[in-house]
């Protein structure tokens, strides 16, 4: 009888195992036309956002999401009490670090760290912020803002978030307007200066950058 209830054992977790892996199989989707990227088997449905463009995939562990804005459409959130906005890098850890880096060929900013949100405790965030390229508004395109998370309750799903992170890809259209590789703008009165050394696949980035930050959903 124990010999039975140690293999019963043995095959719910291998079985759990299995779907797990399955469950986290990434396919690659294509949520609004014009920008695509890799999600697990279970991410189907877009949950649009209340205040702003952009959507998610949510689980119970983890979170799929992206935002995005034209310039002149910054959200109230994001500007001060006369209605000014800045185009300096939207940042979404604590500490502020960031590192430079390309991905699908344009120029953005990568961040990487533990918080301590409440709640749901989504604590593990992988990050990526353009803040100069074109993004969709309505039927046109226009220079703005595009944000990009992946936040997870366990640290074994940050290889994961990374992964999903830089698969991000913009469609053709999406190339063929956002042809500028210029250096983001840092905006006239940008206070917060770091410097901030990160490892990203094994290579040492030195960056400062201009930032301020914006708080997690």
């Amino acid at each position: 009888m124990k010999f039975l209830f140690l293999l019963l054992l043995v095959f719910v977790a291998v079985n759990s195992e299995a779907q797990q892996q399955s469950s986290n199989k990434l396919h690659r989707v294509n949520p609004e036309g014009w920008f695509t990227l890799l999600v697990p088997n279970w991410a189907k449905n877009v949950q649009p956002h209340a205040d702003v463009d952009g959507g998610s995939y949510n689980s119970k562990n983890f979170d799929i999401s992206w935002d995005y804005w034209t310039y002149n459409g910054t959200p109230n959130f994001m500007r001060d009490s006369g209605g000014r906005y800045r185009k300096s890098p939207v940042l979404a850890c604590p500490n502020r670090n960031s590192a430079r880096v390309a991905v699908d060929g344009f120029k953005g900013f990568l961040q990487k760290c533990k918080t301590n949100v409440r709640g749901r405790g989504l604590r593990y965030v992988s990050y990526i912020t353009f803040p100069h390229i074109m993004v969709r508004e309505i039927d046109r395109f226009h220079y703005g803002m595009f944000n990009f998370s992946v936040r997870s309750k366990f640290s074994q799903d940050s290889a994961l978030a990374v992964k999903i992170v830089r698969s991000l890809r913009f469609t053709r259209k999406g190339r063929e307007l956002n042809n500028d590789r210029s250096p983001p703008p840092t905006g006239g009165n940008a206070t917060v200066r770091e410097r901030a050394i990160w490892s990203i696949e094994g290579t040492l980035v030195d960056t400062s950058v201009s930032a301020r930050m914006i708080k997690p959903r």
